[in-house]
């Protein structure tokens, strides 16, 4: 039997992959693979499924150290950038965040990073070099007496993510991915359910049903959910449309004000609360921002070149 290996970044449901590969290999559906928080790292493993943005798991795949199995990459568009911020926080791991990474690392955040078993090779966790960050960028030392960050902080925090994109590990594992030689398939593909099923019944030549489980899988997908209504928020307020916003998580917010930000440049939004409820007030903080305060922020100023505001 033909061995597969899986490799992807963080979100691109290269576990879910990896299963379903296992799944088509024994011809018939196995135990389901999803966890509380949605992700399937709950799955029983016959194929690897690396996520390389790890230091030693990428010297690996450079290495081409996957016992003579047919490696197969997961990539994704640039769109899916921010929802891979919010997957990389609220499905991670195994379990030991309960149903949300996001809502325990918005009420401690400390023991959100000390939880996270991804480790470099000194054993240090990577998630660690979050909390210098809070120090150096928001004066804010996270540590066991101060373990909850204050909201707007923390969504600060993560909106640094966002402004690193095109240098991000995330970015430039992706474009490795895609520029690599060996089969790939885009984690878009993964979340088509006909398109997903057409892809495995060309790969394996027979094919399975497990359209129920693919729902499941979009279902319970928080991350994606959220995505897809910041994204609406932020079309609604360039078409001026009305729309009401639900309450959401602060990786949420964090997007919605980026994309804010990034579209009306010269009117802040990253330093302030949302406590927008929908999208008409949104336009109305627009339309009556003082225009002696209109002004881009320091970082927009030195980095203007990267933003396309159309």
């Amino acid at each position: 039997m033909e061995k597969y290996h899986v490799v992807h970044t963080p979100g691109t449901f290269g576990n879910f992959f990896a299963w379903l590969i296992d799944c088509y290999q024994s011809k018939e559906i196995k135990d389901s693979p999803f966890l509380g928080s949605g992700n399937s790292h709950g799955r029983k493993k016959t194929t690897m499924s690396w996520d390389i943005v790890t230091p030693q798991l990428m010297e690996k795949y450079m290495n081409n150290d996957v016992d003579g199995a047919t490696l197969i990459g997961v990539t994704y568009p640039d769109k899916y950038f921010p929802y891979l911020l919010h997957a990389s926080l609220d499905r991670t791991n195994n379990g030991q965040y309960g149903d949300s990474g996001v809502a325990y690392a918005e009420k401690d955040f400390y023991g959100f990073v000390k939880k996270h078993d991804a480790k470099l090779e000194d054993g240090t966790v990577w998630m660690t070099e979050y909390l210098p960050r809070l120090k150096e960028h928001f004066n804010f030392d996270c540590n066991t007496d101060s373990p909850r960050v204050p909201r707007l902080v923390l969504r600060n925090l993560f909106w640094l993510n966002m402004a690193s994109e095109k240098e991000h590990i995330w970015t430039t594992t992706n474009q490795l991915i895609q520029q690599s030689a060996h089969a790939k398939i885009s984690m878009e593909t993964i979340l088509d359910y006909n398109e997903l099923r057409e892809h495995l019944s060309g790969m394996f030549g027979y094919d399975l049903d497990f359209a129920e489980i693919h729902k499941q899988f979009i279902d319970n997908n928080r991350s994606l959910a959220e995505y897809n209504i910041a994204m609406n928020v932020i079309d609604a307020v360039k078409n001026n449309q009305h729309i009401t916003i639900p309450s959401l998580s602060v990786v949420a917010e964090c997007i919605i004000m980026w994309y804010l930000e990034k579209h009306f440049f010269n009117i802040y939004f990253f330093n302030i609360p949302f406590h927008f409820k929908n999208t008409s007030e949104i336009l109305e903080y627009v339309e009556h921002y003082p225009n002696y305060m209109k002004n881009p922020n320091k970082w927009y100023q030195t980095h203007w070149r990267d933003f396309d505001n159309g």
